[in-house]
């Protein structure tokens, strides 16, 4: 099947290091007004490339995404705000998103990055605390756990974040529909494009030939989505 990535393999990103690939690679069919019609999981997918690993070289798995709302004074001043932690199954968690996706493994990232890595763990009545590398106390602040995604996961609204430290500054509204199709909206800009989501990743491919691997979580029955560090509210219409 002809792809619009045949070039993406070659610059694939390392998310967990060099054993392992995971949500790095997208594949998509010819990307037209047919294509977009179809359903999606016979023109889309996203895979995750393993090798086999020992002990000594097995790298942690995501488990899952947490929300946190954060009391504390930033640019916008005093105020809650949303902070996003990728979960691995080693107790470990990171929000060192953008090092993961620019091929950074996971023992580099943890080495020079050490301050947005830490430790996290639910308790016996399932509350949920943490604490970053170099702190001795753990946190409890609320937070929202995510849900399972599905293969062949759908969503059909659209979404958006605005700035906690500007009102009137928006990071854009992305409206994904149940055929596989996803339309983003910044300003005057508009993108059109496919999405499919799997295993804690959401791959975007747009019809000018641009794309997009995030780390992506569903919480609340779909009500807030969050795109590596960005969280976005689900809004009243769809597209």
């Amino acid at each position: 099947m002809k792809t619009l990535l045949d070039d993406y393999r070659s610059r694939a990103v390392t998310i967990l290091g060099a054993a392992t690939l995971l949500g790095s690679l997208v594949w998509i069919g010819a990307c037209n007004k047919t294509a977009l019609s179809q359903p999606a999981s016979a023109e889309i997918q996203v895979s995750g490339v393993s090798q086999p690993q020992t002990k000594t070289d097995a790298v942690p798995e995501i488990v899952g995404f947490r929300v946190l709302y954060i009391f504390e004074y930033g640019f916008g001043g005093a105020a809650y705000y949303e902070r996003v932690l990728a979960l691995f199954d080693d107790g470990t968690f990171t929000r060192d998103f953008s090092g993961l996706l620019s091929g950074e493994g996971v023992a580099s990232s943890r080495q020079n990055n050490s301050n947005r890595w830490g430790e996290w763990r639910i308790g016996p009545e399932n509350d949920f605390t943490y604490k970053y590398s170099g702190q001795s106390n753990w946190r409890d602040d609320a937070s929202y756990s995510s849900l399972p995604i599905v293969e062949g996961l759908r969503l059909n609204d659209c979404y958006t974040a605005l700035s906690t430290t500007n009102a009137a500054r928006t990071y854009g509204t992305y409206c994904f529909s149940d055929n596989g199709s996803v339309t983003y909206r910044i300003g005057d800009r508009v993108k059109r494009g496919e999405y499919a989501a799997r295993s804690g990743f959401i791959g975007l491919a747009y019809e000018d030939g641009t794309t997009d691997v995030n780390f992506f979580g569903v919480y609340s029955d779909g009500l807030l989505i969050s795109m590596n560090d960005l969280v976005l509210t689900r809004q009243n219409n769809s597209d």
